[in-house]
């Protein structure tokens, strides 16, 4: 599993924020932040789900393989999941590639159910 520092490095880049603008934003210090990417000091799930919030993604995003990341992000664009196969092919092809499609989106929306009941478990273990 790529690491979650990894994940929050690549959204604060995608945002271009520089790392004092970022933590001013999610109420941390820039030392906090830097010792979150260096893996000194573990990120509570608190600041994590205020990442998330900031971000707009679901802070399971920080858990989900690097696959099923690009399937969330076109489920979360689209609404659902678009271009499935060409328009050469046929009827029958399309719709058995739209049927796998389908099964596969609710197969990784039961995943984030599944690990936002972790997160919110471990939440209140706090």
């Amino acid at each position: 599993m790529e690491d979650i520092s990894v994940k929050i490095k690549a959204l604060q880049n995608k945002e271009k924020l520089t790392t004092k603008e970022f933590s001013k934003q999610i109420g941390v210090s820039p030392q906090a932040i830097y010792d979150y990417y260096s893996g000194k000091t573990q990120i509570s799930v608190k600041i994590l789900k205020t990442i998330a919030d900031f971000f707009n993604v679901p802070i399971s995003y920080f858990f989900e393989e690097r696959e099923n990341q690009e399937i969330s992000k076109k489920i979360i664009q689209n609404g659902h999941v678009n271009n499935v196969g060409g328009q050469n092919n046929n009827y029958n092809a399309n719709d058995a590639k739209l049927q796998a499609c389908e099964r596969e989106n609710e197969l990784l929306k039961q995943q984030i159910v599944d690990k936002e009941k972790i997160i919110k478990m471990l939440e209140n273990k706090k």
